[in-house]
């Protein structure tokens, strides 16, 4: 087992688009791993730092346990998130059950870490400080115009001010419009397989060439809709404890869907703030339409046709609320993750087409930064027995990112989309949503693992939502290598 974190002897410049939960948990990764990490946003450094009703994020055990081996994660996490023990779904208008996840005490011990919900202001700000102290040199206002990439050479960023920036590799995080994504997926529609995939003078040697795409989330667009719209409102909980009625939401250490026809409310203590979350799968209408991150709205210029008037406890949250952030996402799947030259990837929501207002939007690009330095440790380590440069093992790298990440990224966006598609009941009427509200109650009645285990379909849920938890992404790239790296390595 390597170290975590073991210093690169093999120094490479990246170049991350993108400061936020991804762009930041990249940086912080690689620079601590030795590399020299140049970070653009870009936003302002005041509207990065200094916006904290931006939106909360859930952290399951998957991700909550790469975050605990940075350094003061836990106490920061304890202190300023919110641990749940079960997800519950309600009814948009009486509030009553309909069903629920519950996390058993045992399972989640053994998964080694709890489900925490923290906003996404204080979980940017401790990552931010993670970066800075590894020594990521951060670029505010640098809005990026295009990028370039070629297998000789360096990778080269683009400014709108006209700079060119050079790099070895360019990370895109740069959220659900990014620039590097559009980059790569331009590419692909010219080329039918990633070049840093295919068989050629490259470490990069493999029997099956669609290893990488085999699974990939362009299938996802065909079984759900094309497009997402959600808006997320934060409320101090300060406004709550002062409300009688209000105050016992901020104890029940769940996170709760609301469940209306198309849309489903998304509600929780996520630390410092409450956060009133709405999303509806479904094409934007001509009045809806995406609002810049960072920038907000008046909270009732959107979502106030979403809250039932018969519901006095979501009519009672939403008054409190002031603004909001409005986002229409279209998602825009790609078949890889790496550019045709091996000198560009994309993390996050640039990578992926899971929901931004969903269960793993801030796992999945955890779960690439930490997969990524992992795979760039274990390419250190071999081109030092072995006389290659860092530039020479990039291509086998980066495949194995893409190969590692593809089936994840499926896996996880369909489970976000599904559930998301099902809470906002847009499943039609038939046996299939019959089904589910029939799972749904029987899910109601089990309140321990030996009884979820008794409950059919149910089981099979709980164990899903288990298997999901318990993924370790450092595992997954030391069982790549085991079974792969190290063999294109030898035949290189």
């Amino acid at each position: 087992m390597l170290d975590k974190f073991k210093e690169a002897s093999q120094k490479m410049h990246f170049i991350i688009v993108g400061a936020s939960i991804a762009g930041l948990s990249a940086g912080g990764s690689l620079a601590r791993c030795g590399h020299t990490v140049t970070i653009l946003e870009g936003d302002t450094q005041d509207a990065c730092e200094n916006r904290p009703d931006i939106g909360g994020v859930g952290l399951p055990p998957n991700a909550t346990r790469l975050l605990l081996q940075v350094p003061g994660a836990l106490k920061y996490l304890e202190a300023h998130g919110t641990q749940i023990n079960e997800l519950k779904f309600n009814d948009l208008h009486t509030n009553e059950p309909r069903g629920r996840i519950a996390f058993d005490t045992r399972i989640i011990s053994d998964l080694g870490a709890p489900y925490y919900l923290i906003s996404h202001h204080l979980l940017t700000g401790f990552l931010r400080s993670f970066a800075l102290s590894t020594g990521c040199k951060f670029r505010y206002g640098f809005r990026v115009a295009s990028v370039h990439t070629e297998r000789t050479g360096p990778a080269v960023v683009f400014g709108q001010n006209g700079e060119r920036l050079e790099c070895d590799v360019i990370v895109g995080a740069d959220g659900t419009s990014s620039v590097v994504r559009d980059y790569l997926y331009e590419q692909q529609q010219h080329h039918h397989q990633p070049e840093a995939s295919r068989d050629d003078d490259d470490c990069a040697d493999s029997d099956d060439e669609n290893t990488s795409t085999s699974k990939s989330a362009s299938y996802l667009p065909g079984r759900y809709s094309r497009q997402i719209v959600g808006g997320v409102a934060m409320i101090p909980v300060e406004k709550l404890e002062a409300d009688p009625e209000l105050a016992p939401l901020l104890t029940t250490k769940s996170l709760d869907a609301y469940m209306g026809e198309g849309f489903c409310f998304i509600l929780g203590r996520f630390g410092s703030h409450y956060s009133f979350n709405m999303a509806s799968p479904r094409e934007a209408n001509p009045n809806e339409r995406d609002i810049p991150w960072r920038t907000s709205i008046p909270a009732h210029e959107h979502l106030a046709q979403f809250v039932p008037k018969d519901n006095a406890r979501l009519q009672r949250l939403f008054s409190m609320c002031t603004s909001a952030n409005y986002s229409v996402q279209t998602l825009k799947p790609l078949t890889s993750f790496v550019d045709m030259h091996g000198r560009a990837i994309v993390v996050g929501t640039a990578a992926h087409c899971a929901p931004v207002h969903a269960v793993h939007t801030a796992s999945l690009p955890i779960e690439d930064c930490f997969t990524l330095a992992r795979l760039l440790e274990r390419g250190n380590k071999i081109s030092e027995e072995n006389g290659l440069s860092a530039r020479e093992m990039l291509p086998l790298l980066l495949r194995g990112y893409n190969e590692i990440r593809t089936p994840r990224s499926f896996h996880l966006s369909d489970s976000d989309l599904l559930a998301l598609t099902m809470a906002s009941l847009r499943l039609p009427e038939g046996p299939m949503r019959n089904a589910l509200f029939e799972v749904m109650k029987a899910s109601l009645t089990a309140k321990s693992a030996d009884e979820v285990g008794d409950n059919g379909q149910v089981a099979v849920d709980w164990v899903d939502w288990v298997e999901k938890a318990n993924y370790d992404a450092q595992d997954a790239v030391d069982e790549w290598w085991l079974n792969y790296g190290q063999y294109a390595v030898e035949r290189h």
